[in-house]
């Protein structure tokens, strides 16, 4: 097994209800690269990527890079984003979040 690349930039703390966004679709502007991530709190949680952000938890016209249905999440492998398109984390309660990305 190879080792994982962390990103050279994160957010590791406390969100809350709504989207919270991570990276702004305006910022990505050659793409980006999700290195790892860990959710740890309430069920029916996810984080979406999109040029726009989701309305709700309960939004699926985004497409969904992790969900949790359970208390806890961990992304199993490294994701690119498309250029364009942002990050959020959409907890439906106080969760917290770990995330390391790099913009390339």
């Amino acid at each position: 097994m190879e080792p994982v690349k962390i990103g050279s930039l994160f957010k590791s703390g406390s969100v809350y209800n709504g989207p919270v966004q991570i990276i702004d679709p305006a910022s990505n502007v050659n793409g980006a690269v999700i290195r790892t991530a860990t959710y740890i709190g309430g069920p029916s949680s996810f984080v979406t990527t999109g040029t726009s952000a989701p309305k709700d938890a309960s939004d699926t016209t985004k497409p969904v890079i992790l969900a949790s249905n359970q208390d806890r999440a961990v992304l199993p492998y490294p994701v690119a984003i498309p250029a364009g398109f942002g990050l959020w984390v959409v907890p439906n309660s106080t969760a917290k979040i770990y995330i390391t990305y790099d913009l390339l």
